[in-house]
């Protein structure tokens, strides 16, 4: 979506006569920790998006453990800040439209190649098939565009996990938008095939962890 709305900005005369195909309804759920840095902020700014519109946590102090290795980041005013998924990318959905853009959800790419001309794109979907000048892949990592492109791709599957959990004892919720370390809770228990475990808390939750699944079983340290 960001990418239509980079489009929006730099092309605007582009705006009316892009297509954005999404497999999903906004809001859809999204396995995802939902962290954002403040240089990703940054670049929300400067497409005049304001991340105050959407519930997010502010998280000062965060712990990157890896095999059970690992170091601190503490910064102010946050080293980043966490959103749910569902309702970031919905907001982000709603500003490509009030700019302009059209989104066509529900809809599922099967197929992009060059016809014989080779002057066009054509864009098959389970809705019908589209022509384009120029075809943007912006659909993650097992992309259909980049797999029309790269005939022997390998894709790279990594599997994620998520667990809802309960905060320590007295944790309160983050209802003020504010969270320290001590707030985020802890996973204790090991996680099958597991490299690297994440933990955040999210707005309106109490614990929510997210892992990416990949390689040999490891148990996460407890923080």
């Amino acid at each position: 979506m960001s990418t239509g709305l980079h489009l929006a900005q730099l092309a605007p005369e582009l705006a009316e006569r892009t297509l954005i195909l999404e497999r999903a309804r906004h809001p859809r759920h999204k396995l995802c920790a939902g962290g954002i840095t403040p240089s990703g902020i940054a670049y929300l700014e400067k497409l005049g998006l304001d991340l105050d519109e959407v519930p997010s946590v502010k998280v000062r102090e965060g712990h990157f453990l890896f095999e059970g290795r690992g170091f601190v980041v503490r910064r102010e005013p946050f080293v980043f800040r966490t959103v749910r998924r569902d309702e970031f990318d919905a907001w982000l959905a709603n500003a490509a439209r009030e700019r302009g853009l059209t989104l066509q959800e529900d809809t599922r790419v099967r197929r992009v190649h060059r016809p014989g001309d080779g002057h066009m794109v054509e864009v098959e979907t389970d809705r019908g098939t589209w022509r384009a000048r120029a075809v943007v892949g912006a659909d993650g990592a097992n992309s259909v565009v980049r797999r029309s492109i790269v005939r022997q791709s390998v894709p790279q599957v990594s599997r994620l996990l998520e667990i809802l959990v309960p905060a320590e004892p007295g944790t309160p919720a983050f209802p003020d938008g504010e969270s320290e370390h001590e707030n985020l809770a802890s996973l204790r228990a090991p996680v099958p095939s597991a490299r690297a475990l994440g933990v955040s808390p999210r707005p309106n939750a109490r614990g929510e962890g997210s892992g990416a699944l990949r390689g040999d079983s490891t148990e996460p340290s407890p923080r």
